[in-house]
């Protein structure tokens, strides 16, 4: 098929798309990648971001791309999924109506107790990770 058969946004996705196809956003290249997908979307690109952590930028490196987007005024859409955050939420039997999400905790030593013993003290349920 001629690339003159192609639209604009198909012409650039053809043009970048082994540059961020199934590319990886770990927390060390959040803010490069980020970048590097700004420039495709304001070029007209549309991008899907798709986390295995569940819903994309809670206590996940996607958080730096939506925050790029948005200070860069692209539009960013949510399309809600599974999450799991609310499904601990939900699974736990715990209060729903008032909750607190602090993400990961510190993995040992003083913080990390220091952390759990405010979630013990806390009146409200409380998800971490």
């Amino acid at each position: 098929m001629n690339s003159r058969n192609f639209t604009e946004e198909q012409k650039l996705f053809r043009e970048n798309y082994r540059r961020f196809l199934a590319t990886e956003v770990a927390p060390h290249m959040e803010t490069w990648r980020a970048a590097g997908i700004v420039e495709l979307v304001a070029g007209g690109a549309r991008v899907a971001f798709v986390s295995d952590a569940g819903m994309p930028a809670i206590s996940d490196p996607g958080a730096a791309l939506v925050r790029a987007c948005l200070d860069a005024g692209l539009a960013v859409e949510v399309v809600p999924g599974p999450d799991a955050v609310t499904t601990a939420l939900v699974l736990s039997g715990l209060p729903t109506d008032r909750f607190t999400f602090l993400g990961f905790l510190a993995r040992k030593g003083r913080e990390r107790r220091a952390e759990l013993a405010a979630v013990a003290a806390s009146p409200v349920t409380t998800v971490v990770f």
